[in-house]
C-alpha cells in the first residue's frame, strides 16, 4: 500500500499482523462511531455534567459503568490481538485473503457493537439527567 506504510518490519509475518489487526480495529479506533471516539464523548460530557450540574448518584453510577465498559473494550482489543500475534507468529494464516481469519472480523465487529451501545446508553442517560436538572431550575425560578 504505497503512501500508508512508511517501512516493512523485518519479519513477512509481522507485517501481516500489522495489516490485518490495522484493518480489523479500523472502525473501532478511528471511526466517528467507533467505540474509542464514543469514550472520549462519554468522558467529555461527565465533565460538563460534573461542572455545571449537581453530582448524583445516579450520574456516579453511570460513570462508573463507562469506565468499567471502556476498561473491558480494552480487554477485549488486547485480548484479540495476543491471540492474533500467537497465530500470525506460527504463520497459520492465509497471507493473502486471510479468510481463515474470517472469524476474527465476525467476533471484533460483535465486540464493537456491544461495547459501543453500553456506551452510548449510559451517555445518554448521563445527558438526559442533565436536561432533568436544567428544566428544574427553568421551572424553579
Amino acid at each position: 500500500m504505497p503512501g500508508f506504510l512508511d517501512y516493512d518490519f523485518l519479519i513477512s509475518s509481522l507485517d501481516h499482523y500489522y495489516k490485518f489487526v490495522s484493518g480489523l480495529f479500523m472502525e473501532w479506533i478511528n471511526d466517528s462511531e467507533g467505540v474509542s471516539n464514543i469514550i472520549r464523548w462519554a468522558r467529555n460530557y461527565y465533565s460538563v455534567f460534573s461542572y455545571f450540574y449537581k453530582m448524583t448518584s445516579e450520574v456516579q453510577t453511570l460513570w462508573t459503568e463507562i469506565r468499567k465498559t471502556a476498561a473491558q473494550s480494552n480487554i477485549f482489543v488486547l485480548d484479540r490481538m495476543k491471540e492474533l500475534s500467537l497465530i500470525f507468529e506460527t504463520g497459520k494464516y492465509e497471507a493473502d485473503l486471510f479468510s481463515n481469519l474470517a472469524g476474527y472480523t465476525k467476533n471484533v465487529k460483535a465486540g464493537h457493537d456491544q461495547f459501543r451501545e453500553q456506551l452510548v446508553n449510559s451517555t445518554k442517560q448521563i445527558s438526559k439527567l442533565a436536561e432533568s436538572q436544567r428544566l428544574y431550575q427553568l421551572i424553579k425560578f
